[in-house]
């Protein structure tokens, strides 16, 4: 077994895993906010990950209901403070046991994760097939996830689909539907006006600041784009659809923050603003309807049930609105008729008119 530390937000969490190349996968993926196991006495977190190599049919899960109270469905058990919770990934399966000491605040997720054999090992090693990508997934579920719940249930700190950038001291944050560019613009923006790049894919608001969250940034291997050279590191040589880039120096301190911009595709480009409360209505429905987020709905309601979280889109809204009072939204019209190269200057010559 090895294990992995890090730390986000003030809030610490170990993982154990007995996979090798899982912690290969979580050593470069969280190099940013890694810590030293002398640094874990507060650990508030802990995640074990198991592979298990059985099969499971409908009637023979790693379940023991004479351990449990209640079983409430075919793949959910469940008593005061533990939740024991059966998950398909694509083809394969994830069983969770959640724990939960309110006295403590401390958070334990063991886990069991299918693998297949022989199959993966004709998946990837003898086709060349990328085992990250099952990878990519599951990290939500076992390191994610288990951090926003506890952020959002302890120090209202939230999740939002979005990318983001620094620009002197703030935050400049791109949120929209996956496809529409957020992860481009936000390049470009490093590229060609000096920015620092915060995140890929999600950011952490709360507080009146925007956090980075720890991704790998991932671009697809087709694309002749390459922005920001000076800030990314390729960090695989994967058989995928996507590169695995690390970000360097990645800032995962607070920042206030200076604007933020939601992309959608128009007859012509142009900066439309827009009230603080269009703004928060527009992304928190946006945010629930991405599917990294809808997943993590089901485990929010999921581990819930251990520790109820009542009002929770009030929170979230009444969070995002008080930090949105007090900056400049807009909508970012991007006209599509251009070359790619042109869309790009347009974004950063309007990005900068804006002032904090």
């Amino acid at each position: 077994m090895s294990q992995h530390f890090c730390k986000l937000y003030g809030t610490s969490a170990q993982i154990t895993t007995d996979y090798t190349p899982y912690t290969k996968y979580l050593n470069m993926l969280l190099s940013n906010v890694a810590i030293g196991s002398s640094g874990t006495n507060d650990v508030q977190i802990d995640v074990s990950a198991q592979w298990h190599q059985e099969w499971w049919g409908k009637n023979k899960l790693p379940i023991y209901s004479n351990e449990l109270n209640a079983q409430v469905g075919s793949r959910f058990f469940m008593n005061k403070g533990r939740v024991r919770w059966y998950k398909k990934l694509g083809s394969r399966r994830l069983l969770m046991d959640m724990r939960f000491d309110e006295e403590k605040k401390f958070l334990s997720v063991s886990s069991l994760f299918q693998k297949k054999e022989p199959r993966d090992s004709l998946r990837y090693k003898f086709t060349g097939k990328c085992e990250e990508s099952a990878f990519f997934e599951l990290t939500y579920y076992l390191v994610y996830f288990p951090l926003f719940w506890y952020l959002e249930a302890y120090k209202n700190v939230h999740p939002l689909h979005a990318s983001a950038v620094q620009l002197g001291d703030r935050s400049f944050v791109f949120a929209g539907f996956e496809g529409v560019g957020k992860t481009t613009l936000a390049l470009a923006l490093v590229e060609y006006a000096k920015a620092k790049l915060l995140s890929d894919n999600l950011v952490l608001y709360g507080n009146n600041a925007i956090t980075a969250c720890p991704e790998a940034l991932r671009i697809y291997r087709k694309s002749k784009l390459r922005l920001a050279q000076s800030q990314i590191k390729l960090i695989n040589h994967f058989h995928a659809d996507k590169d695995f880039y690390a970000i360097q120096s990645q800032e995962t301190n607070p920042l206030p923050l200076g604007a933020i911009f939601i992309p959608r595709f128009s007859s012509d480009s142009g900066l439309k603003p827009i009230s603080p409360q269009e703004c928060t209505d527009t992304l928190l429905n946006i945010n629930e309807m991405t599917g990294e987020m809808q997943h993590y709905s089901d485990f929010f309601s999921a581990a819930s049930i251990m520790l109820p979280k009542e009002g929770l889109r009030e929170t979230r809204r009444r969070d995002l609105l008080k930090i949105l009072e007090n900056t400049n939204c807009y909508f970012l019209d991007i006209d599509k008729s251009q070359s790619l190269k042109g869309q790009l200057e347009n974004v950063v010559e309007l990005c900068a008119k804006v002032r904090v």
